[in-house]
């Protein structure tokens, strides 16, 4: 019974020393440690907005899907754009030919919509459209996105100033 009662003691004081030794000053800083090591490099992005133009175009009718269509090949949608970036298409018909006009919309009784995929974007219409229309797809990574939070990506004219102030001016005319 002295055994176990020594036992108990010493485990007491070890627990009070431990809450209530070690006080005093700190001791000098220790030397640096070795560099570590270099991370992998990351994947490359797009860092600025990416704007092509498709000028004097039109639908063609498409018997599968008895629809009218205008496929737009771009390189800059990626599956990150896809999946957290944005692809904006603008169109400028010949009633209106200075000022873009976001799509999907509605022109002369006409509705047009679009879909976008890895590489490109289809325009459909259930209607034909006459040609002599241009169309902007302006593809927006993810990063610019968070850098510009407050913008509404469907007004051109914004998208425009972000682009003017990169000193982006690939594939626009005003």
């Amino acid at each position: 019974m002295k055994t176990l009662k020594s036992i108990v003691l010493m485990a007491a004081f070890a627990f009070a020393v431990t809450l209530v030794g070690c006080t005093g000053k700190d001791g000098a800083p220790g030397a640096t440690g070795p560099a570590g090591t270099s991370g992998a490099n990351g994947t490359n992005g797009v860092a600025n907005i990416n704007s092509q133009t498709f000028m004097n175009q039109g639908l063609s009718y498409v018997s599968a899907n008895s629809d009218y269509e205008l496929t737009m090949n771009d390189a800059a949608i990626t599956q990150t754009v896809v999946d957290n970036g944005e692809v904006v298409v603008y169109t400028q018909p010949s009633s209106n030919p200075s000022g873009w006009t976001v799509l999907p919309a509605t022109l002369g009784g006409t509705s047009i919509n679009i879909t976008f995929a890895v590489g490109g974007v289809i325009v459909q219409s259930a209607n034909a459209t006459s040609g002599n229309l241009n169309f902007r797809v302006v593809v927006i990574p993810p990063s610019i996105i968070k850098n510009y939070p407050n913008t509404n990506w469907k007004d051109y004219s914004q998208v425009k100033a972000i682009m003017d102030a990169q000193g982006n001016h690939n594939g626009y005319v005003n």
